[in-house]
C-alpha cells in the first residue's frame, strides 16, 4: 500500500495507533507536505532502507518521491509517485504514469497519463493501481494538448561540441549569474 502523503493532520504521536487500524502491513509513505515529522528511510552500511526515527518505523519505506517498474498486462511500464502534482515528469512522452495526492480532487482533470489518488477522490478508500492505469492506459498522450512540448526536439543541433550556441545568453541571462544547463554538453 503506497501512502502519496500528508498522513499526519493532527499530532505526530497520534500516528502509531492510527496505522494499527490498517489491515495491511506493508505501507509505504511518500512524504507529503504535513509529513514534517517524520523522515525519510536511511540506508544502512549493508544497503538496506531502514526506518529513521520513531515516526518512520511506522512505514516499510519512507521516500520523497518514488518510481515504480510494473508489469500492466505484459507490459513494463512507469509509474512516478509524487506527492504533488507535477506539470511535467520523467518519460512523459513515453508514455509513462504519475500520481499523486495533496490536491483532494480539487484540480482540474488534464488529458495527460497522471491522476489524483487521494482516498478523499474515492471514498475514502485506496485505489487499485491496475484500475488507475485501466483508467489513463486509454489517454491518447502522443495528441494530448496538455502534453507539455518536449524541450528535447531540435535542441542538439545547438548542443554541438565547439558550437557558438550559448545557453546563457539566449536565455537572455549575462555571464555574471550562474545557471546550471543539464544535458547541453552532450
Amino acid at each position: 500500500l503506497w501512502n502519496l502523503g500528508d498522513v499526519i493532520m493532527g499530532k505526530p504521536s497520534s500516528l502509531p495507533n492510527l496505522m494499527e487500524k490498517i489491515i495491511c502491513k506493508d505501507i509505504r509513505l511518500i512524504l507529503g507536505n504535513h509529513d514534517k515529522s517524520i523522515k525519510i528511510h536511511r540506508i544502512n552500511d549493508k544497503g538496506k532502507r531502514v526506518p529513521n526515527g520513531k515516526l518512520g518505523s511506522c512505514f516499510s519505506d519512507v521516500r520523497d518521491k518514488y518510481k515504480i517498474k510494473y508489469n500492466y498486462k505484459g507490459e513494463k511500464i512507469s509509474v512516478y509517485l509524487n506527492h504533488e502534482p507535477l506539470h511535467t515528469w520523467p518519460n512523459i512522452h513515453r508514455g509513462s504514469f504519475h500520481l499523486f495526492g495533496h490536491c483532494h480532487g480539487n484540480l482540474p482533470k488534464r488529458n495527460l497519463r497522471c491522476m489524483d489518488v487521494g482516498v478523499d477522490t474515492n471514498d475514502f478508500k485506496p485505489y487499485l493501481l491496475d484500475d488507475i492505469l485501466d483508467k489513463l492506459v486509454k489517454v491518447d498522450f502522443n495528441h494530448s494538448s496538455d502534453l507539455p512540448k518536449d524541450h528535447h526536439i531540435n535542441l542538439t543541433d545547438k548542443c554541438v561540441i565547439g558550437s557558438t550556441y550559448n545557453p546563457i545568453m539566449e536565455c537572455g541571462h549575462n555571464e555574471e549569474n550562474f545557471y546550471i544547463y543539464p544535458g547541453l554538453t552532450g
